[in-house]
């Protein structure tokens, strides 16, 4: 993905084809880029309280594994972890602490 601005075409995420477009909008009325960000970023919340009753933030993990599983339920059910990462590398860039690629060193890129 392009680190200038988007265009809003879905297709120019990597991962995102035709096909995983035409899901997007029939199974959640996505039909641009701006909005699968939008929902990307709605995902880090919100915060939540854990078994002790502590305000516990939505971390990396955790907020891409939300992202991931709502791509599947779409019926997205090939390159779900390259879209996934594509959309949080870019917004690492522009929200710190949104991101942490070291959580991912030693995975690969199977789903």
């Amino acid at each position: 993905m392009s680190t200038n601005n988007f265009s809003g075409e879905l297709t120019e995420i990597p991962g995102i084809g035709n096909a995983a477009s035409d899901k997007l909008a029939k199974e959640a009325g996505i039909t641009n880029t701006h909005m699968l960000i939008g929902k990307y970023l709605m995902m880090k919340g919100p915060d939540t309280v854990d078994e002790a009753g502590n305000m516990r933030r939505v971390d990396t993990v955790e907020h891409n594994d939300r992202f991931w599983y709502f791509l599947k339920d779409c019926g997205i059910n090939a390159h779900r972890s390259a879209i996934v990462r594509a959309i949080a590398e870019k917004m690492g860039q522009h929200f710190g602490g949104i991101y942490d690629p070291s959580i991912y060193e030693d995975d690969d890129d199977d789903e």
